[in-house]
């Protein structure tokens, strides 16, 4: 009978490790505006090590980022100071709406407002994972 729970309990852990696996193949189609993650004008990845890389990203009006998840751990895409646990993380531009993005395993943005942006990965804010995007006209 120990044996049996044993397999049971083996059995499920092993598809649960696979559905997570096959969740990471999954591409996010992005949201709309969201540039459906194809088209990128630069690419920053989240990385199981905590970081943004690069950690500051320079573009221009009109252009969009893709962040891209490089490994296991969930990452957020965080332009929101409202789901910051500290709010003065999160920067955006005057008259800029805040947004969000899941990286189940892309996620990009287009921005037309020029100006500076920080943002935050939610689960990882206390680990200082963190980025910038510089906006020029």
């Amino acid at each position: 009978m120990r044996n049996h729970w044993r397999r049971a309990l083996l059995l499920a852990a092993a598809a649960a490790f696979a559905a997570g696996w096959a969740g990471c193949a999954s591409s996010d189609p992005g949201g709309p505006g969201n540039g459906g993650g194809n088209g990128a004008d630069a690419t920053v990845s989240a990385t199981d090590g905590l970081v943004f890389q690069p950690a500051s990203v320079t573009i221009q009006v009109g252009q969009t980022i893709r962040w891209q998840r490089t490994g296991v751990l969930t990452h957020t895409v965080t332009f929101d100071p409202s789901r910051a646990i500290d709010p003065d993380k999160v920067e955006l531009p005057a008259g800029v709406q805040p947004f969000f993005g899941n990286l189940t395993q892309t996620y990009s943005h287009t921005f037309n407002t020029a100006g500076q942006y920080r943002y935050v990965c939610e689960p990882h804010e206390l680990n200082g994972m963190q980025g910038s995007v510089t906006v020029n006209p």
